[in-house]
């Protein structure tokens, strides 16, 4: 018989010879990655028995075809046997196969079958440590998935165990040897919290209050040395109670509060006490909001500080089964001493965007941060059940903890190491594990993580990332040229990645379709090269889809195209609600269509101002004023009271609300202010707000100077030569608007600004040009 031991170490060795000659040395199977996988597969899996060589073709040659799976399986069991012996293995037909019965002893799986027997203990001597430690395959993420998940699910049945004998021996009254054990139950999950305080409570129980102190202030000193994190407020709270009880009267076995269960109020200070310091550990009492991004080598950090906000409520709670949930925040995940901080927070960035992917909805990743006592009350309200944190140690193991804020108390801690495998793998997995926790926790069934686009290059994401956050908070030419230089700046560090060259296109389009810093046909070449590459390094990608959707509408005015990328999109994700899918709808008279699809994703992700803002600019074009006057004041009194494009849509909307004296008074009152913030006014122009508050004069002499003028797009200054009665010159501009590409025509059909206009024939013959249908209302 082998003896195949994997538990803390990996060895292979005979207990009794097996044939004469052949597999005298089983060991050499050791040295072989391949080989080696398959036999511990073939050895633990379950339930035991005979496994169809398909499924094992696949999972150990995914790239492979099917042929040529079957053909490296049958010569990988050719190995085996040759090394092992023929015997170790036993088929039927030709199409399944096993280790032969009472061929190999495995410690892994005598250690099940002892915990089945009821002997906890002896089960307890067989485990070592980790299941095949340090052990890793390539080309197989199938295994490599199953043997995380054994690792995973051994460890816990050892600590299970290990808690059980703990149990036992306190029952019996053998505090040293319970002592023992509940450490040892503990040191097989060293930066779990919730094993942590089951120590200290079963310390204190045991009358060794002073061992449960010492136990606190190795636990803190390991996160503080491993990890640079603090223990969770509920841990400091215990560890109050257990000296509170040290030093006042003695208690009977039990009397201490189980963790999580909050004290009266007489039973503990109001804040918990460093019992080092004498005061509150560092951090707690921090009142910070800000997002953190770095960029380039992960040394220039951008930090944008967020003031206290009023969220949008984001109504009752799901259902079970219902995973689309206002639930998390993913905070800013943190490194340890000599660990790599800039890896630490591109995990953290792409394990929230894999989050979302699984069906969660969360503010942007790094909005919330410690601790959650000093966050608004409104976000809790808001419906944030559950935090994650993250920390990564000098090693490279990455610790995932789950943090429920309403207790402040640790749900779920990991440990994840990402060895040789590929980074988009290994947030996967990581992204896959804890979201199929918190769905447990929250009653809630979350979706599948679907494979990211990952860089194994970490400058290339901070870069990235570092684009995504400077188009989104600084949108001016300025912040667009920022973003455009980090996107190109990471498609240099890594030519393969997708994203990056979506973010690129995205940029090139906000330059010239928002702040027209040149024309648009001028950046169509650019664009259109930069959305093929992205579909043909991966014609699944989705949001590759979307921007080629968004190309079509705003600039080659594909309609057919737009709808056809944005669908394909939308089937790839298996959800309708695509990004600007509703303009298209609303553009081409689509208006309920349209509405309902910006109104879900609103619902879904209140925090987001720009998508509020999108739902009150569409509810504008589909002449429902009121509606889109409360649907962005929503967003700057309850997300963003400085949000400047809630607050120009607005100015707009307010004026086309009213008709006749009403509206040239509001016009005449807004015209002054928004001439002076003509800037921010792009497709407009203060001149028909001076023309409509009865200026028609001073309107014309503006449009003179501002089509003489750098930046000023043919469409604004077509609109102003028609709220000032000039529809000849009016129509000249429009052609030029459509010889430069200007985006801003798409919505042609829709925009009430386009009032003055749809009397002529020439409107009608504009809107064919451009092939769209006039509207009826």
């Amino acid at each position: 018989m082998l003896e195949f031991l994997t538990l803390g170490r990996i060895d292979l060795k005979r207990r009794a010879q097996v044939g004469p000659s052949v597999g005298d040395d089983p060991q050499a199977l050791l040295t072989q990655s391949k080989p080696t996988a398959l036999f511990s597969y073939l050895t633990l899996a379950r339930p035991r028995g005979l496994l169809r060589r398909d499924e094992l073709a696949t999972l150990f040659w995914p790239e492979s075809s099917a042929q040529r799976a079957r053909a490296r399986l049958s010569q990988t069991l050719y190995v085996i046997r040759q090394t092992l012996g023929q015997e170790v293995l036993e088929t039927r037909g030709t199409e399944e196969v096993a280790i032969a019965r009472d061929a190999v002893w495995c410690d892994a799986t005598a250690f099940r079958e002892l915990i089945a027997d009821g002997r906890p203990e002896d089960a307890m001597a067989l485990y070592g440590g980790e299941l095949l430690p340090a052990f890793f395959t390539s080309e197989a993420a199938g295994f490599e998935r199953w043997l995380e998940e054994e690792r995973t699910e051994l460890a816990r049945l050892a600590a299970t165990t290990a808690w059980d004998v703990a149990r036992i021996y306190e029952g019996d009254g053998n505090a040293a040897a319970a002592g023992h054990w509940g450490r040892r139950a503990a040191s097989l999950a060293p930066f779990d919290e919730a094993a942590a305080q089951r120590l200290l409570e079963l310390l204190a129980r045991l009358g060794d209050r002073t061992g449960a102190l010492r136990e606190f202030e190795r636990f803190r000193e390991s996160l503080e040395t491993e990890l640079g994190i603090e223990p969770s407020r509920e841990t400091l709270a215990l560890v109050e109670r257990i000296g509170a009880a040290d030093r006042g009267p003695a208690r009977e076995p039990g009397e201490i509060e189980p963790a999580g269960v909050r004290p009266a109020a007489d039973a503990a200070p109001e804040d918990p006490v460093d019992p080092r310091r004498g005061a509150p550990p560092p951090g707690l009492r921090e009142r910070t909001g800000r997002l953190l991004v770095w960029a380039a080598s992960g040394l220039l950090v951008a930090a944008a500080a967020l003031g206290a906000r009023r969220l949008l409520d984001p109504g009752p709670q799901p259902a079970a089964g219902e995973a689309r949930d206002l639930s998390l925040a993913v905070l800013p995940f943190v490194a340890g001493p000599a660990a790599d901080s800039a890896r630490a927070e591109q995990i953290g960035l792409q394990l929230n965007d894999a989050l979302v992917g699984a069906g969660f909805v969360t503010p942007p990743y790094g909005v919330v941060r410690e601790p959650w006592d000093s966050l608004p009350e409104a976000l809790r309200e808001a419906g944030i059940r559950m935090l994650v944190e993250g920390a990564l140690s000098e090693d490279g193991t990455l610790t995932v903890r789950l943090r429920d804020p309403s207790a402040d108390r640790v749900v779920w801690t990991r440990r994840f190491q990402q060895r040789d495998r590929p980074l988009g793998d290994f947030v996967l997995y990581v992204a896959q594990q804890s979201a199929d926790t918190i769905g447990a926790h929250l009653g809630i069934t979350p979706g599948r993580v679907r494979q990211p686009w990952l860089t194994d290059d970490p400058v290339a994401d901070s870069l990235y990332h570092y684009g995504r956050f400077a188009l989104r908070t600084n949108y001016t030419l300025q912040g667009a040229r920022i973003a455009a230089n980090a996107y190109a700046g990471a498609i240099e560090r890594d030519s393969f990645y997708v994203p990056a060259y979506i973010g690129l296109a995205y940029a090139r389009i906000h330059e010239a379709r928002v702040f027209w810093d040149a024309e648009p046909r001028e950046r169509m070449e650019e664009v259109a090269r930069l959305l093929d590459r992205a579909l043909e390094l991966d014609p699944s990608h989705a949001p590759t889809h979307v921007a080629l959707g968004w190309f079509a509408y705003t600039m080659t005015w594909d309609w057919e195209a737009a709808e056809r990328h944005y669908l394909q999109a939308a089937e790839l994700t298996g959800d309708d609600r695509v990004a600007n899918y509703p303009f298209l709808l609303v553009a081409t008279g689509r208006f309920d269509e349209g509405l309902d699809i910006v109104r879900s994703k609103t619902a879904a992700n209140p925090f987001n101002p720009l998508q509020g803002t999108a739902y009150c600019w569409l509810l504008h074009f589909a002449r429902r004023y009121e509606e889109a006057i409360a649907a962005c004041r929503r967003v700057l009194d309850e997300i963003d009271p400085y949000y400047n494009l809630a607050e120009l849509t607005i100015e707009k909307v307010e004026i086309f609300a009213v008709e006749g004296e009403g509206r040239v008074r509001k016009a005449r009152s807004k015209g002054g202010e928004t001439v002076a913030r003509r800037g921010l006014d792009n497709e407009v122009g203060p001149a028909v707000y001076l023309a409509m508050g009865g200026d028609t004069a001073g309107a014309l002499a503006l449009v003179e100077r501002e089509k003489r003028t750098p930046g000023v797009r043919p469409f604004r200054v077509a609109n102003g030569y028609a709220w000032a009665g000039q529809l000849d010159s009016a129509f000249v501009w429009l052609d030029r608007a459509i010889e430069a590409r200007d985006p801003y025509m798409a919505e042609l059909a829709v925009r009430p600004e386009m009032e003055p206009y749809r009397a002529d024939p020439r409107y009608l013959e504009t809107l064919r040009r451009i092939g769209l249908e006039p509207v009826e209302w």
